[in-house]
């Protein structure tokens, strides 16, 4: 967990099927729009494919359907680009709203929320008149 020397923590905050989301801003790298992306014969379900950000080819993934969610249209998605030990990859999300400070306070952690998401779910964070599920999310994309 990426922890201020504050006891605040900053998160990207984004939108799947109308939940809120959060991710500690240092495992995000970029946000981008949605853009072509070559589909992988034989790869998992929520594997939308491949594409090339700047010369680096990376893996790109639904993360509608890595949570298990119905199939979305939604004009305009989101690409975050994640950073991991060695590579990156871009997890597409419905919208990405904005980059938030939350008190480590205001983190629920060690919820029983559901066996699929347990390890993926870091706490659910209490940010004025919402809630938001604050994922690992190199943890979401790294267990395949």
């Amino acid at each position: 967990m990426h922890k201020e020397a504050n006891g605040e923590l900053q998160i990207v905050n984004f939108t799947v099927d109308d939940v809120n989301y959060g991710v500690p801003v240092g495992q995000v790298r970029e946000v981008r729009d949605m853009q072509a992306v070559t589909r992988v014969p034989g790869a998992p379900e929520y594997v939308e494919g491949v594409t090339n950000l700047r010369g680096q080819i990376i893996t790109v993934i639904d993360l509608r359907k890595r949570l298990g969610l119905a199939d979305g249209n939604s004009s305009s998605e989101k690409i975050m680009i994640i950073d991991l030990e060695k590579s990156a990859v871009g997890v597409v999300v419905d919208t990405v709203t904005e980059v938030t400070t939350i008190k480590e306070t205001d983190i629920q952690r060690n919820l029983e929320v559901t066996a699929q998401l347990g390890d993926f779910i870091l706490g659910v964070g209490k940010q004025s008149d919402r809630l938001s599920l604050i994922l690992d999310i190199s943890k979401v994309v790294k267990s395949h």
